[in-house]
This record gives C-alpha cells, structure tokens and sequence, in this order.
C-alpha cells in the first residue's frame, strides 16, 4: 500500500480505523495523509472512517490533474549510452562477488576454459561467494526508479544455465543480483 507505512496499515485495522485505497492513492485516518502516485502528496483531514468517501471524491478530481504533471521515471545508461530495458542482455564489465547465492554456486570460473569451479566447503567469508567475471552474460528483469527508490543496485540481471552463454560462462543454477549502472554493458 503506497503511501503509509504498513505498521500504521495495521494499527489503523486493529483499531478499527477506516483506510482506503481509492485510483492509485491511499487514505488512511490514523496517518492524515492520502498520497498520490509519485512525489504528489496531499493533506487531509479526516479522523473518522465516514470521511474517507468525502476525500477519495475530494481528491479525485486532484488525482486526474496530478498524475498528468508526473515525471516520467528516468531512463538509465550503460557506459556506452545504450538504455537499460526489461529483457535486454547484458554483460557484466566489472568482476564482482556474489554473496547472496546459495553454497552450490560458491566459486568461481576458469579464466581459460570457463567452466566453473567450485569453492571450498570450509573457508572464510571471502571464499563463500560467486566470483563472477567478466563476460557473463545474463537477461535484465527490472530497472528501478532511481529518483522514487533511490536504490544503490537498480539493474536486477537474471542468470540462468543455458541462457546467454555466448562468451562460454554458463551458470550452474539459476540467480539474481542487482546491479549499478557502471558494472554492466548492453549487448541486446
């Protein structure tokens, strides 16, 4: 629910407080804020459930006219200047290590014949990852918002065994990892 915190969601439900979620903005009588699509915010001043019929026509009419004033969500680049879109391929430019994978993955790959070697079962932090070189390629499945999330990694790249294996670096299972703008190149 955009708009208030779920916390406050729950609350609002646990003490019967009335909440409604009315054409892409939420309205919420413990909060006193209905929010509207991106970085539109308006105040109310509801306190009692019957009100939120009385704000969701109110700000009706202000959802049409303030999502046509909406910024459209910017577009990111590769170093190269070629767009990042859902269900391009990409190519990783920059060796990373991937610590959110799970054991069967921890390793690396042959610079020379590319096959994957695993790591050892027992070892510190650094070698319990997935070294991922460059050259492996994978399929981007989301571009986030930089200006409305703000997250540091907003490319997420899928890396799948069999897919996209043009410069010989196959996966042995299937992973996802977010990537910034700066470690990835477009190739399709």
């Amino acid at each position: 629910m955009r708009g208030i915190s779920k916390s406050a969601f729950g609350l609002g439900v646990m003490f019967g407080i009335g909440a409604s979620s009315v054409a892409g903005f939420n309205t919420c009588a413990l909060s006193n804020i209905a929010c509207i699509s991106k970085r539109n915010i308006f105040s109310t001043t509801a306190t009692k459930t019957t009100d939120s019929l009385h704000i969701s026509k109110r700000f009706s009419v202000a959802l049409s006219s303030a999502t046509e004033a909406t910024v459209e969500a910017p577009k990111l680049y590769d170093p190269n200047g070629k767009e990042f879109v859902e269900g391009s391929v990409v190519r990783v430019i920059k060796s990373l290590k991937a610590y959110h994978v799970p054991p069967k993955l921890f390793g690396g790959f042959d610079e020379v014949t590319k096959v994957f070697i695993p790591g050892p079962e027992v070892g510190n932090r650094g070698s319990k990852c997935l070294v991922v070189p460059v050259g492996m390629r994978g399929r981007v499945i989301r571009v986030y918002d930089v200006e409305d999330l703000g997250p540091a990694h907003p490319v997420v790249v899928i890396f799948e065994p069999g897919e996209n294996a043009d410069e010989g670096y196959e996966t042995p299972l299937q992973f996802k990892m977010h990537f910034d703008t700066f470690e990835l190149e477009v190739v399709s």
